[in-house]
């Protein structure tokens, strides 16, 4: 189980923050593509890549992002949201 938080703007511009835990799933492919689930929402075939931002700066080396997908948990306030994952540099991932 991971911890989930889900973002959601607010019509004021300020965020509402939900947080819960869900199992996370992942396989990836040699050929940039990874498919998985993160509790109940399932996605396949999105792209993943090299940050290509600062990786000193945002510790952030991976990035996985695309296709829509439903709710993670019971209480997540998003029917629907794009998937959007970040791994940092002890992630494992090489390409």
């Amino acid at each position: 189980m991971e911890g989930i938080t889900v973002r959601t703007q607010l019509e004021n511009k300020q965020f509402q923050f939900t947080r819960n835990s869900a199992v996370v799933k992942l396989e990836f492919f040699s050929d940039n593509r990874v498919s998985g689930s993160i509790g109940s929402a399932t996605f396949e075939n999105v792209k993943f890549k090299k940050n290509r931002g600062n990786l000193e700066r945002t510790k952030i080396a991976y990035i996985v992002k695309g296709r829509t997908i439903g709710k993670f948990f019971e209480n997540d306030p998003l029917d629907e949201k794009e998937v959007e994952l970040f791994f940092g540099t002890s992630c494992g991932l090489h390409y």
